[in-house]
């Protein structure tokens, strides 16, 4: 795999790109199936993978911000899917909205955002507050404990990393009775400073989607740019193995939007093949095979 084409991706919170593989069919399908069986955790856990392994275990999401992930995600789908997102409104009067995704990734990554803060209790404590790295909370439960990178207590630190849950929360609880007050205010402030609108349409009122920092708005974004028709990953599958004798290996190897430039190939030679067959048909005065139907025609 070490010859495989790669590209950058930028993470803000680190301020540097890494190189990343593309994400295949076979991940794609994978991501649909579990949409459509609405198991979050399990797309938790696949979308880590799929960070992990794409970056060839240079990126470890555990030591990343969920708005880093998120510009990952959303990277791989505009190279590898695509850079347009279509959807239908519920609730407009809207046909079909198209949202470019590269508006959105733009202005996820410029954001103007610290992504450390630090909150001094004393002279003696300090605690040092981060971007909370998972991009997807069951619960609010742990939302203290998932923020907090270090504690600086009367000249020692710790490193919250090291410590399992019941000890971060044993941790806090024996510093001060006041701790956790001064942590959510200072979440309160900074969930007030990460308020960002990536999409608007509509009127009286507009639809607006908000990316907030503590809740999983930009998990819940990335499901509906990842869903897709799960009938049609398969039929697509079918026509691409039965029509264009492509291998199910190279299908399942190549991305969604290569399989999707196929098809185009496909329907401009079948367009071809349609105006010579009309041609032929007026010559005889009788009518030829058409050729199989293409996906979405």
């Amino acid at each position: 795999m070490s010859d495989a084409f790669k590209f950058k991706i930028y993470l803000p919170s680190k301020q540097r790109y890494y190189n990343f593989s593309e994400i295949t069919n076979r991940d794609y399908l994978d991501i649909v199936k579990i949409i459509s069986n609405s198991d979050n955790d399990q797309l938790l856990t696949h979308f880590n993978d799929i960070i992990y392994r794409l970056s060839g275990k240079k990126v470890i999401p555990a030591k990343i911000s969920r708005i880093d992930s998120f510009c990952i995600l959303i990277n791989l789908y505009i190279v590898c899917v695509s850079n347009v997102l279509e959807i239908t409104p519920k609730d407009q009067q809207i046909s079909k909205l198209k949202i470019d995704l590269y508006d959105i990734l733009d202005k996820v990554t410029n954001f103007d955002f610290e992504y450390t803060h630090l909150l001094e209790i004393s002279d003696d404590i300090k605690i040092k507050l981060a971007t909370p790295s998972t991009i997807y909370e069951a619960s609010t439960d742990n939302l203290i404990t998932s923020v907090i990178d270090t504690i600086h207590i009367t000249g020692k630190t710790f490193n919250f990393s090291q410590f399992d849950q019941k000890q971060q929360q044993s941790l806090i609880d024996n510093i001060t009775s006041d701790v956790t007050t001064h942590i959510i205010r200072k979440i309160k402030e900074i969930d007030q400073n990460y308020q960002l609108d990536v999409i608007k349409y509509g009127q009286d009122p507009p639809t607006i989607v908000t990316l907030n920092l503590y809740n999983n708005s930009m998990f819940e974004l990335l499901k509906v740019i990842y869903n897709s028709n799960l009938e049609a990953e398969y039929y697509y599958r079918y026509f691409m193995a039965k029509h264009i004798n492509l291998p199910g290996d190279q299908i399942e190897t190549s991305t969604p939007a290569e399989i999707q430039t196929y098809l185009q190939f496909y329907k401009r030679e079948r367009k071809e093949e349609e105006k010579a067959r009309e041609k032929t048909e007026r010559a005889q005065g009788g009518t030829v095979g058409a050729s199989p139907m293409m996906p979405g025609m």
